[in-house]
């Protein structure tokens, strides 16, 4: 920059600036899955029985938000409760907001999980949700996921892998 006598009040740019690279392309580097399934898989109930199912997380990338939707069939089995996993932060300003919705008789689930300003983000690999589930009749339970949303901490979305499990009552 000239400034001359004036000082910088006329200012001149006399070369150009050094070029730099960037780039706008945030999904540069590692991939961000996280991956998402039902524990205990492949399992058979009997007519009256009740467990404990989880929903596992394997991620090595912090999330601040997670919004789950599960098909289940109201006819085989019944949903009494859905309950935070161990994975999820559950005490003081960390708490995680969990929400969960259950209409039994539409046989649907909707789960969010939320942290404020990324307090309460949850990695690593255990119980992000349980559900607890009765048999009521003969057949297949079609516990599904049919949308997840996983977010990251930096408010990018996540790619979710889903092992989709299932429960036969007979």
């Amino acid at each position: 920059v000239n400034t001359g006598t004036a000082g910088t009040q006329n200012a001149v740019l006399t070369a150009m600036p050094k070029a730099t690279e960037t780039s706008l392309n945030t999904k540069v580097g590692t991939p961000r899955v996280a991956q998402l399934s039902l524990v205990p898989e492949g399992d058979v109930m009997k007519i009256g029985e009740k467990r404990r199912y989880a929903i596992q997380l394997s991620s090595d990338v912090s999330l601040s938000l997670a919004l789950l939707a599960l098909r289940f069939d109201p006819k085989v089995v019944k949903v009494h409760g859905l309950t935070a996993g161990s994975i999820l932060p559950s005490t003081g300003e960390t708490a995680a907001l969990f929400t969960p919705l259950v209409d039994g008789t539409a046989g649907t689930c909707i789960v969010s999980i939320s942290s404020l300003n990324g307090k309460a983000s949850f990695k690593g690999t255990g119980p992000l949700i349980f559900i607890d589930i009765e048999a009521i009749a003969e057949g297949n339970a079609s516990l599904m996921f049919v949308k997840q949303t996983l977010m990251g901490t930096d408010g990018r979305d996540v790619k979710s892998e889903v092992i989709q499990g299932t429960a036969t009552v007979k």
